[in-house]
């Protein structure tokens, strides 16, 4: 089943942060029981596909909230519940469905749930909880500021978005940095003697 395979994704992800010293090993929220999960999704009007849910019972985010763990590529963001929700309310007020015949379905969709965000937020990974496989698996898609490619999946489940971050970090593709800031993010390696970096959403 999806929410298996993701389990095992997620502990390979996780395996990567201890070898490369990533913090957000140490930052991670204890999970959220399922109950809890499909009752938050359920108050918005959403369902509460297996995979997804596993996702939060795994971790429910990082802690503090608010704070911003970079978990790999992308420098992306692990949500919790309730920053998913404050950012799905977000999107539903300010990507309202307009009049314009030939965007019919540019805006965000009252069944679009965020599940990670990419550098800072300029990247929304999302998932259309209509949209659910036989398995339980979630196709993944993403929002940009541009919204290019905005209805493409991107991966046909969480578990495959994580197996990509992680295949990533452990070809050494990315490598952790420490500004004076002292916030931690990943950046590309030089890595022009062995090609291009592949990209990570598609």
């Amino acid at each position: 089943m999806a929410q298996d395979r993701l389990i095992v994704a997620l502990e390979g992800l996780q395996e990567e942060w201890r070898r490369l010293g990533a913090p957000v090993r140490d930052h991670l929220a204890p999970g959220r029981p399922v109950e809890e999960t499909s009752a938050l999704l359920a108050g918005k009007g959403l369902s509460a596909p297996a995979e997804v849910v596993a996702l939060w019972a795994w971790a429910d985010g990082t802690e503090p909230r608010g704070s911003y763990w970079s978990f790999g590529p992308g420098n992306g963001a692990f949500l919790s519940v309730e920053e998913s929700l404050v950012r799905y309310d977000m999107n539903r007020e300010i990507h309202q469905q307009g009049d314009d015949p030939d965007l019919p379905d540019m805006y965000w969709h009252a069944t679009w749930l965020p599940i990670f965000v990419l550098d800072l937020d300029s990247f929304r990974i999302y998932i259309d909880v209509s949209r659910v496989g036989p398995d339980g698996a979630c196709p993944v898609r993403v929002v940009t500021w541009e919204w290019e490619q905005f209805d493409v999946d991107q991966t046909g489940s969480i578990a495959e978005l994580i197996e990509l971050w992680t295949e990533a970090l452990r070809s050494d593709l990315y490598q952790l940095v420490t500004p004076p800031s002292g916030d931690v993010f990943f950046e590309p390696r030089d890595l022009s003697h062995r090609g291009p970096v592949p990209p990570l959403l598609s």
